[in-house]
């Protein structure tokens, strides 16, 4: 079974519309009681007592959602490596990856540095896919080994991104990233990077 087709890497079951609707909802609520406060006709020593309640609900929403991006960070990251695991395990050259948590720039090049660390041969790639804002981030790892072999990491890139409208962003040292604001093209972006990988290492 070819790494690529193997299911998206998860996290715990991200949050559903409905819970970061919530979420925002609890923020809006919170400021708009703190402008309520402040305006309030009520003793110094009360509107101090409010303030200082409002501050503690307010962090532990705060305190909340950073457990939770941690928790699925870390479990995308370990995702990454276990599926970079696999296609070693399958003699693959290369590990084609997804991802619909929507993490951020910084965490996709993390999860690509911790699987370019531990299999020095593997060239990897992974997407990043915010349905909510239509954009999807895409970094990739190139060992020199691969590149040796003719893999060059902003051509694949580079068509890689075309199915999103994508544009490359840059890089140095085989690693290299980019962006696109068609996540509807997902699919086929993924299957271009499976096929341009597998067109330049024959397998």
């Amino acid at each position: 079974m070819d790494i690529s087709q193997r299911p998206s890497i998860q996290s715990h079951p991200p949050l559903t519309p409905s819970q970061k609707s919530l979420q925002l909802t609890l923020n809006r609520e919170v400021a708009s009681l703190k402008n309520l406060l402040e305006t309030a006709v009520i003793p110094a020593a009360k509107k101090l007592e409010f303030r200082a309640r409002l501050g503690e609900f307010q962090e532990r929403i705060r305190t909340a959602q950073k457990a939770a991006e941690g928790s699925s960070l870390q479990t995308i990251l370990h995702g990454a490596v276990a599926s970079a695991d696999a296609a070693v395990a399958q003699n693959q050259p290369h590990c084609v990856l997804r991802t619909d948590d929507g993490i951020d720039t910084n965490a996709v090049m993390e999860a690509v540095t911790l699987v370019t660390e531990k299999h020095k041969d593997l060239a990897v790639m992974i997407f990043s896919v915010n349905g909510q804002k239509n954009k999807v981030l895409v970094y990739a790892g190139v060992p020199y080994s691969a590149a040796k072999r003719g893999l060059v990491v902003l051509d694949w890139l580079r068509a890689s991104l075309a199915p999103i409208n994508g544009k490359v962003g840059g890089g140095k040292n085989g690693l290299s990233q980019g962006q696109g604001s068609n996540a509807a093209g997902i699919d086929q972006a993924l299957a271009v990077a499976k096929a341009f990988a597998t067109k330049i290492f024959g397998n």
